[in-house]
């Protein structure tokens, strides 16, 4: 992932929509690998994953992610939570 192939659209807190050569039927997510190009690309101070398995088209697990977040210790506090688990940010 670059700077320069993909646009990144950041919510408040958490909506992180990437934009790039792909088509919402056909790559509309991020595997674990891609996430942890995202933290490293915009270097939130937190950030949690949602959306991991809502849908039937997903790239990997969130076991996969969190597999990288240890292999690579990216420059963010990454929180998991379980449906319906609430987490309040650090100001």
């Amino acid at each position: 992932m670059t700077e320069q192939n993909s646009l990144f659209f950041v919510g408040t807190a958490t909506t992180v929509l990437r934009l790039g050569p792909f088509t919402l039927l056909t790559d509309p997510n991020m595997d674990g690998e891609q996430g942890v190009d995202l933290l490293e690309l915009l270097r939130p101070r937190h950030a949690v994953p949602i959306h991991y398995d809502d849908y039937g088209v997903m790239k990997s697990p969130l076991s996969a992610f969190a597999a990288e977040v240890e292999r690579r210790n990216p420059p963010a506090a990454v929180t998991y939570l379980d449906r319906g688990q609430t987490f309040t940010l650090p100001g």
